[in-house]
């Protein structure tokens, strides 16, 4: 007579559920976390540009007595950096450079397209007028990014 005999080298049905329920439980609080970090860095990326763009319409500002030709407008990063002899490169925001007589205007948008959810744009005017210590400066987050 044949007598079968059972292997444990197998997992049953049960553990397998258990770990893809854990494991289920895990990725649904770590990915949120996850594009919000991811998002933070692009954040900080942008204020930095920012800040970049800022200080180099400062520096030909002082060099050309103006930010540029009044009403002119640039739409994309490639004539912002060429206006300013700078180098930025990103593709997470759509940026607009405004010169309004002896006002500059930044903006940053993030782009609609694999935005992680978040929305918000970065807002930075600058204002000199020819009086010494005239100027304004303001910084303004609209959207998503007042959380941080």
């Amino acid at each position: 007579m044949k007598q079968f005999t059972y292997k444990n080298n197998g997992l049953t049905l049960t553990e397998i559920m258990v770990t893809t329920i854990a494991l289920s439980v895990i990725t649904a609080f770590a990915v949120p976390n996850y594009n919000k970090a991811v998002e933070k860095s692009y954040y900080r990326q942008a204020l930095t540009n920012l800040n970049t763009i800022k200080s180099a319409a400062e520096n030909y500002r002082a060099i050309h007595r103006r930010f540029g030709v009044n009403g002119a407008e640039f739409n994309t990063l490639p004539e912002i950096n060429s206006h300013l002899g700078i180098n930025i490169s990103d593709d997470h925001f759509s940026y607009i450079y405004a010169i309004d007589g002896g006002a500059l205007s930044i903006q940053l948008k993030r782009n609609k397209e694999n935005n992680n959810g978040y929305n918000y744009q970065l807002k930075r005017r600058l204002e000199y007028n020819d009086t010494i210590g005239s100027s304004e400066d303001s910084f303004k987050c609209v959207g998503d990014c007042k959380n941080w």
